[in-house]
């Protein structure tokens, strides 16, 4: 089977697969570094127990070396002090033997393979020390002078000497930075504790030769060599403080600073100034030094042996830290790849089905598209035939409008003349009324002026009154005077007469300006009534203005109305035209569309292939779909048999006369609806 034959999910999960092995390459190097980290803490455990044992073997041995010189001749010394350091050489010796056999059980169960070059060397060394040591032991129980004692002292130095360089070897068989610094405050320790153990016992042989008044004289080199062990230890103190963390480093620091070690520097140095002048020692005997040297040989061995104890705790974590990552790392690797395939069997399942049911939707979207082409086609035409009628009625009620447009032009135009008109005829009716109102106020003042004149007409009434009835007195009293008051009485006559004319005058000018009163105020009642005709006339010439502005107006609106259905409508000629062109563009594409029908259904064939891994025969199919459904960006909607037809694109061939048929029927030529003679 090959893959092109594979199903769509099968396809996926081979997909998936081929990451998933690759995956798993990083995963099994991670394991196999796991494993071979947990393989190096192991050999580094079984290397450690070896240095170790090698440690005790180095106690043994440096226990062996303390009391070497009792067994001088020329040693002052009881018999029973000799028998009782000969027990205890006997028992340190059974028990550096032990320490001898227990290292090299240890030996052998060490692998050839985990021991570096150096570190192979270096054990070749202590096993010829080993080998040595019997004859060591008998020069110690046969020495007969100095040179033997000198023998017996680089001997045990010696061994010590090798056995502390392994230590620091075992730094080649890890490759973890903590493991190493805890493996290189060891050794440094140790060499602290080694290099003042040798300036000690150089101390103690002072004090014996001394004691023994041998007469023997220290050269400077031993002096300085007391000065040298010093300096060295106090520059592998720093290394050690440097080198150790936390709360080791706390201890250590306190273990430099305390009043033991700050004594044994002190005795160290005052020494090598009693050896260099030749003036007395800083303690009197070898009592003095034996706090000092409890201090080295026990104190510093308990520091060591506990942080061997912190190395081995070290590694075990390692080691614990170790098995746990290669656990966590299987479970984890094995949890993954079954999350994965079963991740990825859900995502073909969810790809796989809503796929083939796509594909379902797009076989009855192309039956039903191939039904509707065909529709297409046949309204295409429909529309097109309508139009053309449609822009021919169109062509006619544009030439009735232009009339209906002319007429109300004109129509406008003696709107307009009217307004002009009526507004004239109401600026004269305007002005009479104002010149009738002034008229009206000129009788009213006419008539004011009446009354004043009645008022003095009868003063002077009033006046030949009192004037005649004054010359009637003066008549009277020239008569009572006689002919005294003749002449009187001719002017009192006189007096009387004019004051009677005057009084008939008053009376008949009295007369004419009641009657001239009577006229104006009829003329005044007159010219009320003409101010209100006027008024009245005024009113209707203002309405009447008003009437011709909203004929006017509504004139011009009808004017603006018309241009505005005139443009509508050729708007709508426009959108005729555009509808027809669209409908033979609409037609065009309804004929691509079925001539892509054939494609879609090989494409449908295709996915089918690609979804079920067979190829099957879209048997069902009979029309065209449209193009954008193989788009594999756009979403498919489920097709259903009522479905209309999905919108074609607009052509962009020109646009073909649809025909002219006779009878002067509409024709869509050049792309322009018109009406043929």
């Amino acid at each position: 089977m090959t893959i092109r034959r594979l199903s769509l999910e099968r396809k996926i999960l081979v997909l998936v697969l081929l990451p998933l092995v690759g995956a798993l390459i990083p995963a099994g190097i991670i394991l196999q570094r796991t494993q071979r980290e947990l393989t190096e803490i192991r050999a580094l455990g079984q290397l450690a127990g070896l240095v170790w044992q090698l440690g005790e073997l180095e106690r043994r041995v440096d226990q062996e070396g303390t009391n070497w010189y009792f067994f001088k001749p020329t040693w002052n010394a009881t018999e029973e002090e000799r028998r009782s350091e000969r027990v205890k050489q006997d028992q340190w010796r059974k028990e550096t033997d032990q320490a001898i056999e227990d290292y090299h059980r240890l030996r052998a169960a060490v692998a050839g393979g985990s021991l570096s070059g150096p570190l192979q060397s270096a054990l070749r060394t202590i096993e010829q020390h080993i080998s040595e040591l019997p004859k060591l032991r008998r020069v110690v129980d046969t020495q007969v002078d100095e040179t033997a004692s000198l023998g017996i002292m680089d001997g045990y130095r010696s061994f010590r000497r090798d056995i502390n360089l392994v230590l620091p070897l075992l730094v080649d068989a890890t490759t973890s930075d903590v493991i190493v610094r805890k493996l290189a405050v060891l050794p440094k320790l140790m060499l602290v504790r080694k290099t003042t153990m040798d300036a000690g016992g150089m101390i103690f042989f002072y004090h014996q030769q001394r004691a023994q008044k041998t007469g023997r004289t220290f050269v400077p080199s031993e002096a300085l060599t007391l000065t040298h062990n010093l300096e060295m230890a106090e520059a592998y103190w720093a290394d050690v403080i440097a080198l150790s963390q936390g709360e080791v480093r706390t201890h250590l620091d306190q273990i430099h600073s305390s009043p033991e070690w700050k004594t044994v520097a002190e005795l160290m140095t005052g020494h090598a100034q009693a050896m260099l002048n030749g003036t007395e020692p800083p303690i009197a005997g070898e009592e003095g030094w034996a706090p000092s040297w409890g201090f080295l040989f026990g104190g510093l061995a308990t520091e060591i042996a506990q942080l061997r104890d912190d190395f081995t705790q070290t590694c075990n974590a390692a080691e614990r830290a170790a098995h746990a990552r290669r656990l966590w790392t299987s479970v984890t690797l094995a949890a993954a790849v079954l999350l994965v395939l079963w991740l990825t069997r859900r995502l073909c399942q969810s790809i796989s089905r809503p796929i083939s049911a796509t594909a379902e939707n797009l076989l009855a979207g192309a039956r039903s598209a191939s039904d509707e082409s065909a529709a297409v086609r046949k309204s295409c035409a429909v529309v097109a035939d309508g139009s053309a009628h449609q822009a021919a009625a169109l062509e006619e009620t544009s030439a009735t409008l232009e009339e209906i447009s002319s007429m109300t032009r004109s129509n406008s135009e003696n709107a307009q003349r009217a307004q002009r008109s009526a507004n004239e005829t109401r600026a004269a009716a305007e002005q009479g009324v104002g010149q009738m109102h002034q008229l009206t106020d000129a009788m009213a003042a006419l008539r004011t002026s009446s009354d004043d004149v009645t008022r003095i007409i009868k003063t002077i009434d009033e006046i030949a009154f009192q004037t005649n009835i004054l010359a009637l007195n003066a008549a009277i009293e020239a008569a009572r005077a006689g002919e005294a008051g003749a002449g009187f009485a001719v002017v009192a006559d006189e007096v009387r007469t004019l004051a009677q004319r005057s009084a008939h005058a008053a009376r008949e000018t009295t007369d004419k300006i009641t009657a001239a009163s009577a006229r104006t105020n009829a003329g005044g009642e007159i010219t009320l009534q003409v101010a209100q005709s006027l008024e009245s006339i005024l009113s209707r010439a203002r309405d009447l203005e008003n009437v011709v502005n909203a004929i006017a107006e509504a004139s011009r609106e009808q004017n603006s109305g018309i241009g505005q259905i005139t443009d509508a409508i050729q708007k709508i000629d426009q959108v005729t035209q555009s509808n027809a062109a669209a409908a033979e563009e609409t037609a065009a594409a309804a004929h691509e569309l079925e001539t892509r029908a054939e494609a879609f259904t090989e494409s449908v064939q295709h996915l089918r292939t690609i979804v079920f891994g067979s190829s099957s025969l879209l048997d069902d199919v009979s029309g065209p779909v449209p193009r954008s459904a193989l788009d594999a960006d756009a979403p498919v909607p489920e097709v259903s048999e009522s479905a209309g037809p999905a919108p074609a694109a607009r052509a962009t061939t020109p646009i073909r006369s649809l025909g002219t048929p006779a009878g002067g029927t509409p024709t869509l030529a050049g792309g322009r609806l018109s009406k043929t003679e």
